[in-house]
């Protein structure tokens, strides 16, 4: 897991940009890449391996996913809590693939197998499994090469432990990143949540119904900025955040907001060093299949 967090904010750095806004999962991200990379073989290997902070010994990290995975699908049937995640394989047909390749998906993954027959029941996966929040992952350009599309869905929805009461949100308003002042509805609490803060930020930590789950929020201070803070996050300063949290009485102002965001990473990760996979003649899937790379 902790491999997993390295990676998340090391991929936050490359995919951050202060003049929009920022949503990803890297759990995500992490999880498509990890079914691609038990045919990931020799220098491919090596390179996702280091990327993505993954064990060179494949059945280790294969089964660290399977045990993570099982941990969180403990959720789906918990009123308090909504998760859900969902894999699979979609293969196009007279394409030919390693049968212990397809095994370890289906074994560590819980992969289901389809047939490749364009974006559209694609796409209809991703909002069935998503509960329609998400509604087009994929467009006939992008399957126009394709002999394989692994995918990966997340579902989250959660109440506040506390929750926020509609009547004390007012207008108010919320300083941007450029320093731009725009009025939004802001909802307001005073309540005893995880709490920290230092010469340059605050932390709070907002826990969800059953107390498993929560979202911590940092906030840059006045002396600081979100350029600042994205480049100097990691695992060791979250670390350190979460371990210095204590409760306290907080009066808490939450701006609301939707976020929506779209990344095409085979322009990133080559920049973190997974190079190799994205590059025909250098990519080595061979554990999947002969001549193939990620597209």
């Amino acid at each position: 897991m902790e491999g997993n967090n390295a990676f998340a904010f090391e991929l936050f750095k490359n995919v951050f940009d202060e003049k929009a806004n920022v949503f990803l999962s890297p759990f995500s991200i992490s999880s498509a890449l990890a079914m691609t990379y038990a045919g990931a073989r020799n220098e491919t290997e090596k390179q996702m391996s280091k990327v993505l902070h993954f064990d060179l010994n494949q059945k280790n990290i294969h089964q660290g996913f399977f045990e993570i995975n099982s941990e969180l699908k403990k959720y789906k049937s918990n009123s308090e809590i909504e998760l859900s995640i969902a894999n699979a394989i979609w293969k196009r047909e007279g394409s030919s693939f390693k049968k212990d390749f397809l095994d370890i998906n289906k074994k560590y993954y819980s992969t289901d197998l389809f047939p490749l027959k364009g974006a559209k029941p694609i796409n209809e996966w991703a909002a069935k499994n998503t509960k329609n929040k998400i509604t087009e992952i994929v467009t006939e350009g992008d399957l126009s090469d394709a002999t394989m599309v692994l995918t990966n869905a997340i579902y989250f929805k959660g109440d506040w432990l506390n929750s926020f009461n509609e009547k004390e949100t007012q207008k108010s308003m919320f300083k941007t990143a450029n320093g731009k002042e725009i009025e939004t509805d802001m909802m307001f609490q005073v309540n005893q949540v995880g709490y920290f803060e230092d010469e340059n930020n605050q932390v709070i930590d907002l826990p969800y119904k059953g107390e498993t789950m929560s979202m911590t929020i940092i906030l840059p201070k006045e002396s600081n900025s979100i350029s600042k803070l994205s480049a100097a996050l990691n695992v060791k300063l979250f670390t350190s955040f979460i371990k210095s949290l204590e409760e306290q009485e907080v009066n808490i102002y939450l701006p609301k907001f939707s976020f929506e965001s779209e990344f095409h990473l085979e322009s990133v990760l080559p920049i973190m060093g997974m190079v190799d996979a994205f590059y025909p003649g250098k990519a080595d899937f061979t554990g999947m299949a002969n001549d193939v790379f990620i597209g």
